[in-house]
Parts: C-alpha cells; structure tokens; sequence
C-alpha cells in the first residue's frame, strides 16, 4: 500500500472546504488539517458518512470549551450528523492521536495489561477461540506500523480483537453488535471500529469481511 501523504488529506477535504460554518476568527486551518490527516493516515477504508464525521470533529476539536458547547450544535449541522456522532469521533481520535507533549502520555504501550485483560474477557469461550484471539492480538501488536502510545485505552484494542475473531472465525458464537461490546468494554462504538478496521488492514484474512 502506498504511503499516505498530505496531498491524499487536502482531496479528502476538498469537497468540504466551503461547510465550516465557524466564524473565521474561531477557525483554525492547520489544526484542523493536521487532525484530519492524522486520521485518515492511519485508518483507511472509511464511509463517505465516517468522513463526514470526521472532518466535523477535526473543526470541533480545536476550539476552547466554551466554544465547543457553543458551536458544537451548528458544526453537526452543517455537516448532516448528529452532536453524538461528533463526541464519540474526538473521543476515539483523542486516543487514537499520538500526543505532541513528551510525558507519561507518550511512554511506551504496556502490552502486558493488553494480553491480561484479553485473557480475563475471553475467558467465557473455550480454548480454541481463546487461543485464536490472543494469537491476533500478538500478530496485530507485532505488524501494527504506528507506536501506540500509553494513553491508549487498551479496552479498544482488546474489543476489537474480540469482535474480529467472533465475526471472522467464530460466527456461530456471535451474540453481540459493536455497541454491546462497547458497552461491556466502557469505551465507544466508534474506538472499536476504528480499532477493528486496523485490525483487519493489517492482519487481514482472506474470509475476513
């Protein structure tokens, strides 16, 4: 896969580039710009609705809070989403960036805690599955390109790993949709499908949908 550039982010945005309904002393082009590459660099294959998402929370995420609750109304719509949509996306792109700000944010993944609480959360299905699950926890966190940073919530990886092996191997075994597993992981729908699409781009298998 080639590697993704500025320019891919600037045609991404482009349809877009009139809708921003902030006034111009409220706006921020370049950190809007370099919210939404940061996204679309690392996650690929989104609906034109995922778009849309997020290119409304990259103009939302920048303002002050004050400014938020002011706006946050009228930036979802301009863009035809929902405030919830908005909320759930900077709460997934928040884990998902890399901090700027070298601190404990930045120290290393603990992948420990990840296999311990993959181990606790999958106890409910036999061997099998259990092995299954761990082995594409592994192979994700041994080919995954970008280094995932202490501040990630590990839950949303471990879900979506979940989620990839029932869906994918296990289907049988499925008595759940993304928002229940959510829900039992305390994070959002949106992280574990950020998550899940990761997970499928880089340990893909051929019956995988």
């Amino acid at each position: 896969m080639d590697e993704w550039k500025l320019e891919d982010t600037y045609r991404i945005l482009e349809p877009y580039k009139d809708k921003n309904p902030l006034p111009t002393e409220k706006q921020n082009q370049q950190a809007y710009i370099d919210i939404a590459h940061h996204v679309f660099s690392g996650v690929h294959g989104l609906t034109k609705d995922e778009v849309r998402s997020v290119v409304a929370t990259a103009n939302y995420m920048y303002l002050m809070q004050k400014d938020k609750q002011a706006f946050i109304g009228k930036i979802a719509d301009a863009y035809n989403i929902k405030t919830g949509e908005i909320l759930a996306w900077e709460k997934a792109i928040n884990e998902y960036l890399e901090e700027p700000a070298i601190d404990m944010r930045k120290a290393p993944f603990k992948q420990e805690e990840a296999f311990s609480y993959l181990e606790m959360v999958m106890s409910r299905y036999d061997s099998e599955v259990q092995i299954a699950a761990e082995q594409l926890l592994r192979r994700f966190l041994d080919v995954y390109p970008i280094t995932i940073k202490r501040n990630v919530n590990y839950k949303s990886i471990v879900g979506a790993v979940e989620y990839a092996t029932i869906v994918n191997g296990y289907p049988e075994l499925k008595d759940f949709d993304q928002q229940q597993l959510a829900d039992k992981y305390g994070v959002s729908r949106t992280s574990i499908a950020v998550w899940y699409r990761n997970v499928k781009k880089y340990c893909v298998q051929e019956a995988w949908h």
